[in-house]
């Protein structure tokens, strides 16, 4: 295995006591003409949180080094944040993010400028590119059958089920607020069912689109209630009404992904034939090609950079405890170690745990992270313009008559 190191000056895009951070997902902070940027805020110290806390959403604004906070949420969790993210097409004056009114799960759509919110039925996901609809699951299950903290006091109505007909995946009109259910757990655990899914209880991760929105992207996840791994991964396709289901991995490991274009799927995965890998898995097929080979041999966050020619991808704590981020270059097999960060005990493991969860700014020549390497959890901001940005070809010289 070759790394080639290339380490980038780390500027911090937070400051403070306060912890601030975005979450998973792997959603652009910035917006669309990368003047303004999304943080969440809580307040200082390192401790799971407590009924009623809740985090701050901040609008930094790049130009002029000024934050400004915009409004105050209870739905959230140190591994996924909010849910908060820009809203399409535009990515300029609206926001949309996960809440909790009135003792339910819910989204809120945000207008920077005029603070106008409209407040939708359920919690999103992902939300198509036109911005016409959202993909989501289930907070309260996702909560409670995960290692996430539940200080919302909201209960699963469903949690003494394993696979319930209720509750599943479910399409949300971001314009009427109408939403429902496309695919059941139960749906889900009756296609090509498995002997270790007797006896535990099933729940969906957070679905990603892909590109263009028809596909939509879901790791089906069933835990073990006596001994054994705590879970049991597939990731399956589908159309966003939750027709055309496809099962792409089912060894029972599948825990991240990230779709490359509109038909493809990048995804740290067991298969029966060849063990762990980072795979690209072709859509409604049975297509699945090693991506990295020796050069990417352990599991995490993996993203696209808008061209799809790199991937940013981090690492867990190593023996040094430090987290690891690096570029990858597919074409070429080029792998880059872009920055080496600390993990303080704290923020290494478990429910405070601090993942870099690395996302590109929209022209690609960034990449934001999460770390808490300097003892409280921050945002920071590499620039990888350097790496990632085709040399120029050389100009001949004229030739002379």
């Amino acid at each position: 295995m070759s790394i080639e190191q290339h380490l980038c000056p780390v500027l911090p895009l937070t400051l403070g006591q306060s912890a601030h951070f975005f979450g998973g997902g792997g959603y652009c902070p910035w917006s669309a003409d990368d003047r303004y940027a999304l943080a969440l805020e809580t307040e200082p110290g390192n401790r799971m949180p407590l009924p009623g806390d809740k985090a701050g959403i901040l609008l930094i604004d790049c130009r002029r080094g000024t934050t400004e906070r915009l409004a105050e949420v209870a739905g959230w969790n140190w591994q996924l944040g909010a849910m908060l993210q820009w809203m399409p097409p535009t990515y300029d004056r609206e926001i949309i993010y996960c809440d909790v009114h009135d003792g339910r799960y819910v989204s809120v759509i945000r207008n920077i400028e005029t603070g106008m919110e409209r407040v939708l039925s359920r919690p999103i996901n992902t939300v198509s590119p036109d911005g016409k609809f959202a993909m989501s699951v289930s907070s309260a299950r996702l909560v409670h059958l995960r290692p996430l903290p539940d200080y919302t006091g909201i209960a699963d109505p469903f949690v003494r089920e394993q696979f319930p007909k209720q509750e599943g995946l479910w399409w949300l009109d971001l314009t009427s607020g109408a939403g429902h259910l496309v695919m059941s757990l139960d749906e889900a655990a009756r296609a090509r069912p498995k002997e270790n899914m007797e006896d535990v209880k099933h729940h969906f991760e957070p679905p990603v689109l892909n590109p263009s929105g028809t596909r939509v992207l879901c790791r089906h996840r069933w835990a073990r209630l006596v001994g054994g791994r705590p879970y049991n991964d597939r990731l399956f396709t589908c159309n966003p009404d939750g027709s055309d289901i496809h099962i792409l991995a089912d060894d029972d490991l599948a825990p991240e992904s990230d779709w490359r274009d509109d038909t493809h799927v990048l995804a740290w995965a067991r298969q029966e034939k060849d063990g762990n890998h980072f795979y690209l898995f072709t859509d409604r097929t049975k297509e699945a090609a090693i991506i990295g080979g020796e050069e990417l041999t352990e599991e995490g966050h993996c993203r696209y950079s808008p061209d799809r020619r790199w991937l940013a991808l981090d690492t867990h704590p190593d023996a040094r405890f430090q987290r690891h981020l690096h570029l990858f270059e597919v074409a070429t097999n080029r792998r880059v170690e872009i920055g080496v960060f600390p993990s303080p005990p704290p923020f290494l493991r478990g429910d405070l745990r601090c993942d870099l969860n690395p996302r590109w700014s929209r022209d690609g020549t960034r990449v934001c992270i999460d770390s808490a390497h300097e003892g409280v959890r921050q945002m920071y901001v590499l620039d990888v313009s350097e790496i990632v940005t085709p040399p120029s070809p050389p100009v001949s010289a004229p030739q002379l008559p």
